[in-house]
């Protein structure tokens, strides 16, 4: 009589119940917090991420008495990457506004944007604030954004936009 094989239990080792640090790749207990090597916290990565990112919200103040026509809808046109390449979303009509969210924006980037109204009779408005554009630093107030570019950041975003001929690609 040989000797048998020993059937696999599938038991799991300790080395199932740890954790590798992001930032030094060290393996540690799983109930440690923190890297008993490098001292990072297990959760750093997710709340780095949580405060880096906002969902940016455009509202737009319109009515028809400033047409003289009822407006069918609201196009926002806007660019992330300093006027290289654009997007477009259709606004949401609400009681005496229109707007627009955008997810997940990193903090310091400069929305670029303007609009387009639509009337019913098939005619399209343009607000682009007198051909400069609408500009907003996402984790600054929107009052201070203007004054915070720099001459170079602004005339860096004019050149782009002057530049890019580009259709609007439409976001659902």
């Amino acid at each position: 009589m040989g000797k048998k094989e020993k059937k696999k239990l599938g038991i799991k080792t300790s080395r199932y119940f740890t954790k590798t640090c992001h930032n030094c790749g060290n393996e540690y207990p799983n109930w440690f917090t923190q890297c008993p090597q490098c001292g990072t916290a297990w959760d750093d990565i997710q709340a780095k991420a949580s405060v880096d990112e906002k969902t940016i919200k455009i509202v737009v103040r319109i009515t028809e008495e400033d047409f003289n026509e009822y407006i069918d809808h609201l196009q926002l046109i806007f660019s992330g990457d300093q006027g290289k390449s654009w997007y477009q979303m259709e606004m949401k009509a609400e009681t005496d506004y229109f707007i627009a969210e955008m997810a997940d924006v990193p903090n310091g980037t400069v929305i670029i944007y303007y609009l387009e109204v639509y009337l019913e009779n098939g005619v399209k408005h343009i607000e682009n604030n007198d051909g400069n554009y609408f500009f907003y630093r996402v984790g600054v107030p929107s009052e201070e954004t203007k004054e915070e570019l720099s001459q170079s950041e602004a005339q860096m975003i004019q050149n782009n936009i002057n530049g890019s001929d580009q259709e609007p690609k439409t976001i659902e």
